[in-house]
């Protein structure tokens, strides 16, 4: 998907791209799905730093990286901590600990 979004865009275009992050769904799934998938269709879930590179692979260069909902309690734990939904903040740069990783990429003038 990275390489066909990349191939289509004219030099300068951006690829904005959300997606949930594994470092905090393998928490919610261990203990009701035995560490699966948090969506059944899904095949992979990637971890920002696997993200980062295959995006930089494909020949994007990463602009920006944000977190949505971050999840401060369940990632010192390991352990989901529902509260987290409530009281993390919303928009934040520590993408390591929130749920959603959002990455805006930019498919640079001299690739």
């Amino acid at each position: 998907m990275c390489h066909a979004a990349y191939r289509v865009l004219k030099a300068g275009g951006a690829f904005c791209l959300g997606t949930p992050n594994r470092l905090m769904t393998k928490i919610h799934t261990h203990d009701i799905g035995g560490g699966g998938f948090i969506h059944p269709e899904h095949c992979i879930e990637y971890e920002p730093a696997q993200l980062r590179v295959l995006l930089e692979e494909a020949g994007f260069v990463v602009e920006k990286v944000l977190g949505v909902c971050e999840m401060p309690t369940s990632s010192q734990s390991g352990k989901l901590d529902y509260t987290d939904f409530i009281y993390g903040e919303q928009i934040t740069e520590n993408v390591e600990k929130s749920y959603i990783q959002y990455f805006h990429c930019v498919k640079p003038f001299n690739p």
